[in-house]
């Protein structure tokens, strides 16, 4: 389990690491000496602005959750993500609408799709029918929980 818990602060210190010019402005004045919890404040921080409308956050948002990596507290984080995301949908590049409708796509064929999951399929019906449409023509799986989510991209306007 420790090795576990190493594993997802690596990935995310490495998405950050990466980013660092376009997250620098989210990193909180104060640090805590604890590498987990100081690097998911700035994940924090960055869907606070996303909240906002922030574009450079609705962008990193968008990158952090498509890479689907484990991160500490990922699925309390990325379902933030996505819900923060649902209310700036129109920013939302036509790239990473593609990308979350590949996400989701994959997550609705899983037999047990993440927690996250609910949040993601929620910011798919605010995006075009055809993004909604790819994944209900592309769900294989026959779960309760693949029908229920059909269903309901299927009844959005």
């Amino acid at each position: 389990m420790k090795h576990d818990m190493i594993t997802e602060i690596e990935n995310l210190e490495n998405w950050l690491t990466i980013n660092e010019i376009q997250v620098s402005t989210y990193i909180p004045k104060d640090k805590i000496n604890h590498r987990g919890i100081q690097a998911s404040r700035v994940i924090d921080n960055i869907i606070n602005a996303i909240k906002i409308g922030d574009l450079n956050a609705i962008e990193l948002g968008c990158d952090l959750v498509v890479l689907n990596r484990h991160i500490p507290f990922g699925r309390t984080l990325k379902s933030n993500i996505f819900s923060s995301l649902k209310a700036q949908a129109q920013y939302i590049s036509s790239e990473y609408r593609k990308k979350l409708t590949n996400l989701a796509t994959v997550f609705i064929n899983l037999p047990y799709p993440p927690r996250e999951s609910k949040e993601l399929f929620k910011l798919l019906s605010k995006f075009e029918n055809k993004y909604r449409l790819e994944v209900i023509n592309n769900t294989n799986s026959n779960t309760r929980e693949a029908k229920r989510w059909v269903s309901y991209l299927k009844s959005r306007p």
